[in-house]
């Protein structure tokens, strides 16, 4: 028992070295998903989530329904800001 307990924490390790070289291999793959990571790019499109799902509610809408907005405004602006930050891949020449 206690040498099963003394090989987690070698096992935990080499899964967080999997997962870092994993996202490593995706960021390098997929440039959205690095500036998804930006936590300046996540408090903005906080901050315009919340101002309209906080006019939402002004508007009448009720609280459940606002705070569902909230979060689809969340990720929808979040990814889209991403979306938009992201470095584009070059284009290739169309062949004729």
């Amino acid at each position: 028992m206690k040498e099963e307990l003394k090989a987690v924490p070698d096992e935990v390790r080499a899964t967080r070295r999997d997962v870092e070289r994993k996202l490593r291999e995706t960021e390098d793959e997929h440039p959205v998903v690095r500036e998804a990571m930006d936590l300046r790019l996540l408090v903005v499109a906080a901050g315009i989530a919340i101002v309209l799902a906080f006019a939402l509610r002004l508007a009448g809408l009720g609280f459940a329904l606002s705070l569902v907005a909230f979060v689809v405004l969340l990720a929808g602006i979040w990814l889209g800001l991403a979306r938009l930050a992201a470095p584009r891949r070059p284009t290739r020449p169309v062949r004729s």
